[in-house]
């Protein structure tokens, strides 16, 4: 951090940096789509409608809603997303 703070200005170091964000942003990106792709349909390797885990499709979109429509943390979102999930196990184990 303080040899960044030092030459921060230096536009080699700028240029590098601008030119590492797309880089990062990609990996992000893949991923986010690995791990909705495990969540929605498991690790094996096909994705098909009928092999669709519909609680866990319901319970993203239910997380993307409050996060579009609220101020809600994104960290207590994650924590409700397990809760729902924990929720729905134990409903099926029930019946």
């Amino acid at each position: 951090a303080r040899l960044y703070l030092k030459y921060r200005n230096l536009d080699l170091l700028q240029g590098v940096l601008k030119s590492l964000r797309p880089a990062v942003v990609a990996m992000i990106a893949s991923a986010g789509i690995l791990i909705l792709k495990n969540a929605f349909w498991g690790s094996g390797g096909t994705i098909s409608l009928t092999g669709t885990e519909w609680s866990m499709v319901v319970i993203f979109g239910i997380c993307v809603l409050l996060l579009r429509k609220t101020k809600l943390n994104p960290i207590w979102v994650m924590v409700l997303a397990g809760v729902m999930k924990v929720g729905i196990s134990a409903m099926t184990n029930v019946l």
